[in-house]
């Protein structure tokens, strides 16, 4: 892989993992793809403080001055990570009336279709989902939704993944 000139050295990624970060992605956080070493990387506000505020990392927990040792590894050679997309981007309200229109039941798909409105839906459906009990059938919707992210998001950036297992 060649970026601004240079060539990168690109371990194929697991698209089993990339899959698991869409998942994680939410507020407060942030994931890159290190296009070396072909790992996921998460980094949280937390970590960004730290970093950013110069406080000292060695009375911290060893995983979590890795973590902050990443951010600094991020802002020092940002052409070699990649951010993964946010969340907002990856289960949208589309994803929802998609899921809405695989139920069998009719009756099911008014229910869910009902609760996509304002402020606060992601939340709504999924609690009707769960009291219907078909949460896990979305969340199994959902990973599929999001394998196939994965892999149209690794096509767009020239990334060849490791399919294995998913």
């Amino acid at each position: 892989m060649v970026l601004d000139g240079a060539e990168v050295l690109c371990v194929k990624p697991s698209l089993s993992d990339l899959v698991d970060a869409f998942e994680m992605q939410g507020d407060g956080v942030t994931q890159y793809l290190d296009l070396g070493s072909g790992q996921v990387i998460l980094v949280t506000g937390d970590f960004q403080d730290y970093e950013e505020g110069g406080d000292a990392v060695d009375n911290l927990p060893k995983w979590m001055q890795e973590a902050v040792g990443a951010v600094v590894g991020i802002r020092a050679d940002p052409d070699r990570y990649l951010e993964l997309p946010a969340q907002g981007d990856l289960v949208t309200h589309k994803t929802l009336r998609s899921f809405c229109h695989t139920l069998p039941s009719a009756a099911q798909r008014d229910q869910l279709l009902a609760v996509l409105q304002g402020k606060g839906m992601f939340r709504r459906f999924k609690d009707r989902a769960d009291e219907m009990g078909v949460l896990q059938a979305w969340f199994e919707f959902r990973r599929g939704v999001l394998e196939a992210t994965a892999i149209e998001w690794c096509k767009e950036h020239g990334i060849v993944c490791d399919a294995g297992a998913v």
